[in-house]
């Protein structure tokens, strides 16, 4: 449970489940695409250049 941020996620198979209120799930409800990654810093790079993040 991600409690700082009001989620809980819960993993079936292949599928990632996230719950928590309207407001909390709001930043989540354009994402379109998932990395899973080891660690944040190690990809911060990539994110950082990314044209559509800029």
């Amino acid at each position: 449970m991600y409690s700082e941020a009001r989620l809980e996620l819960a993993g079936l198979g292949s599928i990632l489940l996230i719950a928590g209120s309207e407001e909390a799930l709001q930043q989540f409800k354009n994402i379109t695409t998932t990395f899973i990654v080891d660690s944040l810093n190690d990809f911060k790079e990539e994110l950082v250049n990314y044209p559509r993040l800029k």
